[in-house]
């Protein structure tokens, strides 16, 4: 099944990154960030906040991979578990 709007990128575990976020977030149209915690969910809706986390995503998918990498890294990662 083909999505245009989604794209699945993942990050291997040895992979050098610029940036490492700390919780998980979600950006909803440069108008809100979304955090979630243990103890706590965020809305975070500062222009200049929400940059920050913009920027951090654009870090996070430079050193993801796509497409056919990101699949023999999927295939290479269930042979090890085998």
């Amino acid at each position: 099944m083909s999505v245009p709007t989604v794209s699945l990128g993942i990050i291997p575990m040895m992979a050098e990154r610029t940036a490492v976020a700390s919780a998980g977030f979600w950006i909803f149209d440069n108008s809100l960030v979304a955090l979630e915690t243990p103890t706590a969910s965020i809305e975070v809706t500062r222009p200049q906040e929400i940059d920050l986390y913009t920027r951090m995503f654009e870090h996070l998918k430079a050193s993801a991979s796509y497409g056919a990498a990101a699949r023999a890294l999927i295939i290479r990662t269930l042979g090890e578990l085998s």
